[in-house]
């Protein structure tokens, strides 16, 4: 059985820390950490934006960072700006990262520190 991260995630190895917001479009985005197949100590976050309420279709996929073995402990929310927020941990050098996107799908995104 495929979970929701399987599908969004399904080009990493290893997929974890899960976490979904609803946008003001009522539709879901969905941030998880990935492993990049071939690096096993490298992950990345990603973000999916989906384009149907029941999250069946198509979704955009955005690497949020590829830096380092950063996403640990994501987590996605919708900011009073309708776009979203992910905070997540960057093993390689121990800091906190915020990524603000700049649309709805994180494509392209900007990140704060």
């Amino acid at each position: 059985m495929l979970t929701v991260a399987d599908t969004i995630c399904g080009s990493a190895v290893y997929m974890a820390y899960t976490s979904i917001a609803v946008g003001v479009d009522g539709l879901s985005s969905v941030c998880c950490v990935g492993r990049v197949p071939g690096t096993p100590t490298t992950s990345v976050p990603q973000v999916a934006k989906w384009s149907n309420a029941a999250c069946t279709g198509t979704s955009t996929i955005s690497l949020v960072d590829g830096t380092g073995d950063v996403g640990w402990f994501s987590s996605i929310a919708i900011g009073v700006d309708g776009l979203p927020d992910i905070a997540y941990h960057d093993m390689t050098n121990g800091n906190l990262k915020v990524v603000k996107c700049s649309s709805a799908t994180c494509m392209p995104f900007v990140r704060n520190r």
